[in-house]
């Protein structure tokens, strides 16, 4: 069992994953500063509180801790990988790159550091070459999902549908459960009319992924496009019961309600959008 004050490194993190857990983010946060202060500087530990403050969007918090790794254990890359991901998403391109050359000069073959050179250059608009990054992730590891869902979006990019749903189906026959390329390639689908594939694809991963708002939406256009209005309104009854508060469930529940010839349940629904959203 954990003590009430631990002095172990394992034991600040298990109280601080437990106190976020609660969403006590301050006392997290003194766990993982605990961590951090008697773990070595390159070390998971370190990597764990800039991500506590990267998931509080606290970012230059996590720039500092991220930094200090860097400049204090240079071989550590995990710290360049998070460095790189945060310039990513702040769209400080140059930085990302930047961030990205101590990884490959010291493991050319870093699958990650190819992945987020990929996403850089694909957020440039460099669509070729971030396409050569995403083949160079697949050479190294073929059965990688999130390298596939990457060049697909760089198929698409270009203007390759075709390559893009061949990636996409690639992503998902390696990672069913992975949400991104399924509902894509069903978004796909329905625009080109290839609905019952939508449907199936919609279908196998709500059975085990009955979470995901919009993959109801998704299965629920599909019902609509394929003259099945009764199955639509099924699926847009789950997505309201998914997120009461998200006005868009309402809204394709009542369209379908209207497609069925119900104007009564379709008038009730709506007035719902005037009085609660």
């Amino acid at each position: 069992a954990v003590s009430k004050e631990p002095t172990s490194v394992e034991a600040h993190l298990a109280l601080g994953n437990f106190y976020l857990g609660q969403r006590d983010a301050a006392q997290a946060e003194r766990e993982f500063k605990a961590a951090a202060d008697i773990a070595p500087i390159g070390s998971p530990a370190r990597i764990r509180l800039a991500d506590f403050y990267l998931l509080s969007e606290r970012p230059d918090e996590a720039k500092r801790v991220l930094s200090e790794i860097t400049l204090k254990a240079p071989e550590y890359l995990p710290a360049w990988h998070r460095l790189a991901q945060i310039a990513l998403r702040e769209r400080n391109y140059e930085e990302s790159f930047k961030a990205l050359q101590p990884v490959l000069k010291k493991n050319p073959a870093d699958l990650e550091a190819h992945l987020l050179q990929g996403r850089v250059r694909l957020a440039k608009g460099e669509t070729n070459q971030a396409i050569q990054e995403f083949q160079q992730v697949l050479k190294l590891e073929p059965r990688h999902a999130q390298a596939h869902y990457q060049l697909a979006l760089a198929r698409l990019q270009a203007g390759e549908v075709q390559q893009g749903k061949a990636e996409l189906k690639e992503a998902t026959a390696v990672a069913p459960n992975f949400a991104d390329p399924v509902l894509l390639l069903a978004q796909l689908n329905i625009q080109t009319g290839a609905i019952q594939p939508a449907i199936e694809d919609l279908e196998r991963f709500l059975a085990t992924q009955p979470g995901v708002f919009r993959a109801y939406a998704l299965l629920g256009s599909a019902r609509l496009a394929n003259r099945e209005p009764a199955k639509a309104t099924e699926a847009f009854r789950k997505l309201v019961a998914l997120d009461p508060k998200d006005s868009g469930g309402p809204f394709l529940l009542g369209m379908s309600l209207r497609f069925q010839n119900k104007p009564a349940e379709a008038i009730s629904v709506f007035t719902t959008l005037t009085e609660d959203y």
